[in-house]
């Protein structure tokens, strides 16, 4: 059998075992449809290295200096705390940029998610995709 029908027969499977539980249905799918499509961020960081700065385009400095009005916080890839390593909290999001192009928009969803793309090029980008 091909992937595609192991697929279809285990959802079959969840699907008939769900209906026998009693589960309420419509809130469970409301509920997982609200996971996937209405997550928004709860944190983003702009992951960039400074020096790279005056090569980019004038509309994303202007963005990245925005940004801390936004709640998003700035930082360079570089910046060591105590100790010479990264503050723990700000670790996990230069994890997710690294091996990046630079600046990186590391955002971490209300779903526990955390995605990096590449930092937008205005100041209405970067406030629409941190949902400002």
């Amino acid at each position: 059998m091909k992937a595609a029908g192991w697929i279809l027969c285990a959802c079959l499977v969840i699907a008939g075992a769900t209906l026998q539980s009693g589960v309420d249905l419509p809130g469970a799918a409301e509920t997982v449809i609200g996971w996937v499509y209405e997550s928004k961020p709860v944190q983003s960081v702009i992951v960039e290295e400074s020096s790279d700065r005056p090569k980019l385009p004038a509309s994303q400095i202007q963005a990245i200096a925005a940004a801390p009005g936004m709640g998003v916080f700035v930082i360079d890839k570089d910046v060591l705390g105590p100790g010479k390593k990264p503050a723990p909290v700000l670790q996990h999001y230069l994890d997710e940029a690294n091996g990046k192009p630079l600046p990186q928009l590391v955002r971490k969803w209300s779903n526990g998610r955390t995605t990096s793309v590449d930092c937008p090029l205005t100041a209405d980008e970067l406030k629409k995709a941190v949902g400002k």
